[in-house]
């Protein structure tokens, strides 16, 4: 249904300043992970990633680069802020996107239809653009200030790091998440 409301009461609703005059009310998707998900020949997984902003971008950019599902795990910012939604540019609706999701089994039901996952980690032993990639990948990203948990780490099959050639210590996750997934998909063809 569609409603014509006064400006008052849109701007009630609205949660910006500068609205662009629509408002969507829509039922949460309750979509999980399920094995018709763990043959996606690309997957990146988010490990407590909570910043709204970065969420949605490596959505978005998941969207851009064909990967076919964005997996996060309890703790991550919800795809539901407002901010998250907005970063996706509108990719939130076109790619599986799965939330809460148990990253301590996950990788085991990834390993066994034959997905290879990739850590991407700063101590990582292997250079980005030195990997050839195999044609089922998870890529993991972590934290903002912590990077990967550890016990997810140990579960991941490689480390892999992006080179840095200036003084800076890490990159954003979400900027090092969109290097790393075009990476695959150059690597791909």
């Amino acid at each position: 249904e569609k409603y014509i409301v006064s400006d008052s009461i849109f701007i009630d609703l609205s949660d910006t300043k500068t609205p662009q005059g629509i408002i969507c009310v829509s039922e949460k998707s309750k979509k999980k992970f399920t094995n018709e998900f763990l043959n996606e020949k690309r997957i990146i997984i988010l490990d407590h990633v909570q910043d709204p902003g970065n969420v949605g971008t490596i959505i978005r950019t998941a969207d851009a680069a064909g990967f076919g599902a964005v997996v996060l795990s309890e703790g991550c910012a919800d795809i539901y802020n407002p901010k998250t939604i907005r970063a996706t540019m509108g990719s939130f609706f076109r790619v599986n996107v799965f939330e809460n999701s148990d990253l301590i089994i996950l990788p085991d039901e990834l390993k066994n239809v034959g997905t290879k996952i990739f850590a991407a980690e700063l101590a990582g032993s292997n250079d980005l653009f030195e990997i050839n990639f195999p044609e089922k990948v998870a890529i993991v990203v972590g934290n903002e200030a912590n990077g990967i948990s550890d016990d997810l780490l140990q579960v991941c099959d490689e480390a892999v790091k992006i080179p840095m050639e200036g003084q800076c210590e890490s990159l954003n996750v979400s900027v090092a998440a969109g290097l790393i997934m075009y990476e695959v998909k150059r690597k791909q063809g």
